[in-house]
């Protein structure tokens, strides 16, 4: 969800690069993701389309990105704003996996 950067799951298979502000909540959308307050911006929303994905439950690995780290001035602030938006949405999605019966049987990586 979000750039087309695949990482370590480049050539793995059947993938697709979705925008995040293009994911749709199914009929009708989940409680849970609608509650756990999704911060705003990009990687808020790609966090909270990761969520509506994982709670029709036929999707197996999501990837979700937040760039901006490759800085060369004005790194602590810019770093720090970053790691706010990863934080954020991180937790936000964590409380939507756990009210969706789904933290169990997820896990979550970083790379960089």
């Amino acid at each position: 969800i979000g750039d087309g950067e695949w990482g370590p799951l480049a050539g793995s298979g059947s993938c697709a690069t979705v925008p995040a502000d293009t994911v749709q909540p199914g009929p009708p959308p989940s409680p849970a993701v609608l509650r756990a307050g999704f911060p705003h911006g990009d990687f808020g929303n790609a966090a909270r389309a990761a969520a509506l994905l994982a709670a029709g439950g036929e999707v197996a690995v999501l990837k979700i990105s937040l760039g901006g780290f490759d800085t060369h001035r004005g790194q602590p602030a810019a770093h720090a704003a970053l790691l706010e938006q990863l934080g954020g949405g991180l937790a936000a999605l964590r409380q939507a996996l756990v009210e969706l019966g789904r933290w169990d049987s997820t896990l979550i990586m970083t790379y960089s």
